[in-house]
């Protein structure tokens, strides 16, 4: 609830006072890692997209166009896509995350992918990935998705694995928040893990990657092994 994002604020004040800046180069990151924290709790003020957050998707701009889109640096691959920073040349340059799928000619595009769009397109949440597009080209097919910077993996390693409590609880709470919306729309995520948890420079957390994901309305066979990730 938001009082819970409040009482976190008002403990992350308590626990670290503002001449903790003063300290070593360690601890004026980790200040400024808590400061934004601190922001993002103060800026939390609903769990779903407000209609105004939902007029500024990508999608109803009326895109659809390869060239709508320039392709930047990678930031990630998989077993079936590879993921790449990029710019919406229509808007401004706003950017957005490309997530390129090579169609084979035999077995056309994975199941994984079309299980990730019908649900994705559906899925409106503060904590859950938004869909902006879908593109298809000849021998591939672009999920047009928001960019966020960084997942759960890589911002442990930036802080050393060591979150602070407050840290850990904030996020927690936007995870938690995130799944319960998916199981209220009877949707399991399963291949919940620190890459598919995706953070901005805001604090934000988002669920992403909704390929293994499983929904009520679906018909899919009742044994399967592609559940979580095999490690």
């Amino acid at each position: 609830s938001e009082v819970t994002i409040v009482k976190l604020r008002r403990e992350q004040q308590a626990n670290f006072p503002a001449n903790e800046a003063q300290k070593d180069q360690r601890s004026r990151s980790v200040y400024q890692t808590r400061r934004k924290i601190s922001t993002r709790a103060a800026s939390a003020t609903s769990t779903c997209l407000s209609k105004k957050q939902l007029r500024h998707s990508l999608s109803e701009q009326g895109f659809g166009k390869g060239d709508s889109y320039l392709t930047l640096d990678r930031i990630g691959s998989g077993a079936y896509s590879q993921v790449f920073r990029g710019s919406s040349i229509i808007l401004d340059g706003k950017e957005v995350a490309l997530k390129q799928i090579q169609l084979e000619r035999k077995e056309g595009t994975p199941c994984t992918a079309i299980r990730e769009i019908s649900l994705l397109k559906n899925l409106k949440h503060a904590n859950i990935i938004t869909l902006h597009d879908v593109i298809y080209t000849k021998g591939r097919l672009t999920i047009v998705m928001e960019y966020m910077g960084q997942d759960l993996k890589r911002f442990m390693e930036s802080q050393n694995y060591s979150l602070s409590l407050i840290t850990v609880r904030l996020l927690s709470v936007q995870l938690f928040r995130g799944l319960d919306y998916c199981h209220s729309q009877h949707i399991l995520h399963r291949d919940i893990k620190p890459h598919n948890l995706l953070i901005n420079h805001e604090m934000e957390l988002k669920l992403a990657d909704f390929g293994l994901a499983r929904a009520a309305s679906i018909p899919t066979k009742t044994y399967s092994t592609e559940v979580v990730t095999l490690w």
